[in-house]
Protein backbone atom coordinates (compact mmCIF):
# COMPACT_ATOMS: atom_id res chain seq x y z
CA UNK A 1 0.00 0.00 0.00
CA UNK A 2 2.82 2.41 0.85
CA UNK A 3 4.46 1.89 -2.53
CA UNK A 4 1.14 2.36 -4.35
CA UNK A 5 0.49 5.61 -2.48
CA UNK A 6 4.02 6.84 -3.19
CA UNK A 7 3.44 6.28 -6.91
CA UNK A 8 -0.05 7.84 -6.90
CA UNK A 9 -0.23 10.50 -9.63
CA UNK A 10 -1.26 13.88 -8.24
CA UNK A 11 -2.95 16.45 -10.45
CA UNK A 12 -1.47 19.25 -8.34
CA UNK A 13 2.13 20.28 -9.06
CA UNK A 14 4.35 22.66 -7.09
CA UNK A 15 4.30 25.24 -9.91
CA UNK A 16 0.53 25.61 -9.35
CA UNK A 17 1.04 27.12 -5.89
CA UNK A 18 -0.48 30.59 -5.91
CA UNK A 19 -1.83 30.15 -9.44
CA UNK A 20 -5.42 29.83 -10.59
CA UNK A 21 -5.85 26.47 -12.31
CA UNK A 22 -8.43 25.83 -15.03
CA UNK A 23 -10.94 24.41 -12.53
CA UNK A 24 -10.72 27.68 -10.59
CA UNK A 25 -11.29 29.68 -13.79
CA UNK A 26 -14.35 27.58 -14.58
CA UNK A 27 -15.65 28.04 -11.04
CA UNK A 28 -15.30 31.82 -11.26
CA UNK A 29 -17.00 32.01 -14.68
CA UNK A 30 -19.85 29.84 -13.40
CA UNK A 31 -20.12 31.93 -10.22
CA UNK A 32 -20.57 35.04 -12.36
CA UNK A 33 -23.30 33.35 -14.37
CA UNK A 34 -25.11 32.21 -11.21
CA UNK A 35 -24.88 35.61 -9.53
CA UNK A 36 -26.06 37.39 -12.67
CA UNK A 37 -29.08 35.07 -12.74
CA UNK A 38 -29.80 35.36 -9.01
CA UNK A 39 -29.37 39.15 -8.82
CA UNK A 40 -30.56 40.52 -12.17
CA UNK A 41 -31.05 44.04 -10.77
CA UNK A 42 -27.44 44.21 -9.61
CA UNK A 43 -25.91 42.54 -12.69
CA UNK A 44 -28.16 44.14 -15.27
CA UNK A 45 -26.78 45.07 -18.67
CA UNK A 46 -27.24 48.74 -17.73
CA UNK A 47 -25.04 48.29 -14.64
CA UNK A 48 -22.30 46.39 -16.46
CA UNK A 49 -20.39 49.54 -17.39
CA UNK A 50 -20.51 50.71 -13.77
CA UNK A 51 -19.12 47.44 -12.45
CA UNK A 52 -15.69 47.74 -10.82
CA UNK A 53 -13.86 44.71 -9.45
CA UNK A 54 -11.08 45.19 -6.92
CA UNK A 55 -8.49 42.51 -6.28
CA UNK A 56 -5.27 41.97 -4.42
CA UNK A 57 -2.02 41.73 -6.33
CA UNK A 58 -1.87 37.97 -5.87
CA UNK A 59 -1.84 36.34 -9.30
CA UNK A 60 -4.60 33.89 -8.36
CA UNK A 61 -6.83 36.77 -7.27
CA UNK A 62 -6.19 38.84 -10.39
CA UNK A 63 -6.90 35.80 -12.56
CA UNK A 64 -10.06 35.03 -10.55
CA UNK A 65 -11.39 38.52 -11.22
CA UNK A 66 -10.65 38.19 -14.92
CA UNK A 67 -12.42 34.83 -15.09
CA UNK A 68 -15.43 36.31 -13.24
CA UNK A 69 -15.63 39.10 -15.82
CA UNK A 70 -15.43 36.52 -18.61
CA UNK A 71 -18.41 34.76 -17.03
CA UNK A 72 -20.38 38.00 -16.98
CA UNK A 73 -19.45 38.54 -20.63
CA UNK A 74 -20.91 35.10 -21.38
CA UNK A 75 -24.08 36.11 -19.55
CA UNK A 76 -24.49 39.27 -21.65
CA UNK A 77 -23.22 37.78 -24.94
CA UNK A 78 -24.12 34.07 -25.05
CA UNK A 79 -22.13 32.12 -27.58
CA UNK A 80 -19.54 34.84 -28.21
CA UNK A 81 -15.95 34.42 -27.00
CA UNK A 82 -15.02 37.03 -24.39
CA UNK A 83 -12.49 39.72 -25.31
CA UNK A 84 -9.43 40.43 -23.24
CA UNK A 85 -10.57 41.86 -19.89
CA UNK A 86 -8.68 45.09 -20.61
CA UNK A 87 -11.05 45.65 -23.54
CA UNK A 88 -14.26 45.02 -21.59
CA UNK A 89 -16.62 47.90 -20.94
CA UNK A 90 -16.19 47.62 -17.18
CA UNK A 91 -12.39 47.36 -17.42
CA UNK A 92 -10.05 44.89 -15.73
CA UNK A 93 -10.02 44.28 -11.97
CA UNK A 94 -8.13 47.00 -10.11
CA UNK A 95 -5.38 46.03 -7.70
CA UNK A 96 -5.66 47.50 -4.21
CA UNK A 97 -3.67 45.57 -1.60
CA UNK A 98 -4.29 48.18 1.06
CA UNK A 99 -8.00 47.35 0.87
CA UNK A 100 -7.97 43.66 -0.06
CA UNK A 101 -5.02 42.55 2.10
CA UNK A 102 -5.36 45.00 4.98
CA UNK A 103 -4.57 42.21 7.42
CA UNK A 104 -1.01 42.05 6.11
CA UNK A 105 -0.36 45.66 7.14
CA UNK A 106 -2.47 46.31 10.22
CA UNK A 107 -1.03 45.44 13.62
CA UNK A 108 -4.28 46.54 15.27
CA UNK A 109 -6.20 43.96 13.19
CA UNK A 110 -3.72 41.24 14.09
CA UNK A 111 -3.90 42.07 17.80
CA UNK A 112 -7.60 42.81 18.14
CA UNK A 113 -9.06 40.32 15.65
CA UNK A 114 -6.67 37.56 14.61
CA UNK A 115 -5.46 36.89 18.15
CA UNK A 116 -8.75 37.74 19.88
CA UNK A 117 -10.95 34.78 20.84
CA UNK A 118 -14.04 37.02 21.30
CA UNK A 119 -13.73 38.79 17.95
CA UNK A 120 -16.41 36.66 16.26
CA UNK A 121 -18.96 37.72 18.85
CA UNK A 122 -18.41 41.31 17.79
CA UNK A 123 -18.70 40.38 14.10
CA UNK A 124 -22.11 38.80 14.66
CA UNK A 125 -23.26 41.77 16.75
CA UNK A 126 -22.19 44.10 13.96
CA UNK A 127 -23.98 42.05 11.29
CA UNK A 128 -27.28 42.35 13.14
CA UNK A 129 -26.85 45.89 14.44
CA UNK A 130 -28.04 49.28 13.21
CA UNK A 131 -24.68 50.09 11.61
CA UNK A 132 -25.05 47.17 9.18
CA UNK A 133 -28.62 48.20 8.37
CA UNK A 134 -27.37 51.67 7.46
CA UNK A 135 -24.60 50.16 5.32
CA UNK A 136 -27.10 47.93 3.52
CA UNK A 137 -29.37 50.90 2.81
CA UNK A 138 -26.47 52.91 1.39
CA UNK A 139 -25.23 50.01 -0.74
CA UNK A 140 -28.73 49.35 -2.07
CA UNK A 141 -29.15 53.03 -2.96
CA UNK A 142 -25.72 53.25 -4.60
CA UNK A 143 -26.21 50.05 -6.60
CA UNK A 144 -29.84 50.91 -7.31
CA UNK A 145 -31.07 47.49 -6.18
CA UNK A 146 -33.89 46.60 -3.76
CA UNK A 147 -32.78 46.55 -0.12
CA UNK A 148 -34.31 43.11 0.41
CA UNK A 149 -31.88 41.70 -2.21
CA UNK A 150 -28.98 42.39 0.19
CA UNK A 151 -27.91 41.04 3.54
CA UNK A 152 -24.84 41.19 5.74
Amino acid sequence: LGAALADWPLWYADWMDGQLVEKGRQDMRQLALRLASLFPALFSRENYGRLRLITSSKHRCVDSGAAFLQGLWQHYHPGLPPPDVADMECGPPRINDKLMRFFDHCEKFLAEVERNATALYHVEAFKTGPEMQNILKKVAATLQVPLNDLNA
